[in-house]
């Protein structure tokens, strides 16, 4: 008899987990943060968490490479963010600074536009340089408003977050957001208050779950990391087809969003049915449907095709261990966002390769297509 962690894995949806922040409602669609991770909802490993699944099955979910980096860590987290209030001002680590003090990954993040209403805004940046005076002063009497680089979100617009640009979202904007698995988000400026936010109770959660004494998410604790440059356009990609990407036969499917080592990110209008071999990408795969509907089928041993379907707003994880599918489209007009990580840990001397794998601690730089 086949053992259980010898089944063949597959395509793995999870609960989403809808979190009440004030300003909106944020739902986890994929993650895995120890406080709070997604537990899975379809086939034989139902109810089992992500945290569970990385433990048992371990590179046959992410792939050879990216566990000798990560580890037990999943490295990506999606969410759908639906802002009907004002959002904080927030800023992000990089990993070296995560690391350094948190013992955590750091956090780049992209913004996909599924919805905006009219008069609804996204800051991105400020619309000038500032010294570090100015903003700190802006920030305690309440004027950062007047700096900011105030952006009107258009639908399917992507936006590229590096880790030190302040940013934030308000009136009526729906996003899916695709990160580093981290919750470290610095509010350090928010509508009811001008200065230093620091710690809400929705995330109060980080506090219990990172192994170093804890200064509160803040201001003072973001200013080093702050990019107090202008806003650089190039961050902001537009929907109007000037995305780079690959081509099936003689039509353009896909187009690159970010290529960086903390992920890539594609975006792919689902025209015509894709086959899809896993040994494209030596890793897990994660789809998430921004319109339409999407049917993911996988070719079973014995020649039957297996499906999965995921709708608009939803997203779906494919691991390693599946080596062959299929992405066929139920409804005109189906566009998937395909993320995944390729980063892999780099060979020293001095480290024990039979030592069990942890999180990432190497500086790194990225490169951003658009």
């Amino acid at each position: 008899m086949m053992r259980e962690n010898e089944r063949s894995l597959y395509p793995l949806r999870f609960e989403p987990q809808v979190t009440d922040t004030g300003w909106g409602k944020e739902t986890l669609l994929i993650g895995d943060l120890g406080f709070a991770e997604s537990v899975v909802v379809n086939g034989w490993l139902e109810e089992s968490s992500l945290e569970d699944i990385l433990e048992t099955y371990l590179e046959r979910v992410v792939g050879d490479n990216v566990y000798s980096y990560y580890g037990r860590q999943f490295p990506l987290m999606v969410k759908k963010i639906s802002v009907t209030g004002k959002m904080p001002v927030t800023v992000c680590p990089d990993d070296r600074t995560a690391e350094e003090r948190y013992d955590t990954l750091g956090k780049f993040k992209l913004w996909y536009v599924l919805d905006a209403e009219p008069g609804s805004r996204l800051e991105m940046g400020f619309s000038r340089a500032l010294e570090a005076s100015e903003l700190y002063e802006r920030c305690q009497q309440g004027s950062l408003e007047e700096v900011l680089n105030h952006i009107t979100p258009v639908k399917g617009d992507v936006y590229l977050i590096p880790p030190g640009l302040v940013h934030s979202a308000s009136d009526g904007v729906t996003l899916i957001e695709i990160t580093e698995s981290s919750d470290l988000d610095f509010r350090i400026y928010g509508s009811q208050q001008p200065a230093a936010v620091g710690f809400t109770p929705e995330y109060e959660g980080i506090k219990n779950n990172i192994s170093t004494d804890v200064e509160e998410l803040s201001l003072e604790a973001a200013f080093d990391f702050i990019d107090m440059g202008a806003y650089d356009p190039a961050l902001r990609l537009r929907e109007r087809g000037q995305y780079r990407g690959r081509t099936e036969g003689n039509k353009a499917i896909a187009g690159r969003l970010c290529s960086r080592d903390e992920m890539d990110v594609t975006k792919i209008n689902l025209c015509d049915p894709l086959n899809i071999g896993n040994d494209m990408f030596d890793g897990f795969i994660v789809y998430v449907a921004v319109s339409g509907q999407l049917s993911l089928q996988v070719k079973l041993s014995d020649g039957r095709l297996e499906e999965h379907i995921v709708n608009a707003g939803e997203a779906i994880l494919v691991p390693a261990d599946v080596q062959e599918y299929y992405l066929v489209p139920r409804k005109t007009g189906t566009v998937l966002l395909e993320a995944v990580t390729r980063r892999s840990e780099v060979a020293d001397a001095y480290i024990d390769p039979e030592a069990e794998a942890t999180l990432p601690g190497e500086d790194y730089e990225g490169t951003i297509l658009n």
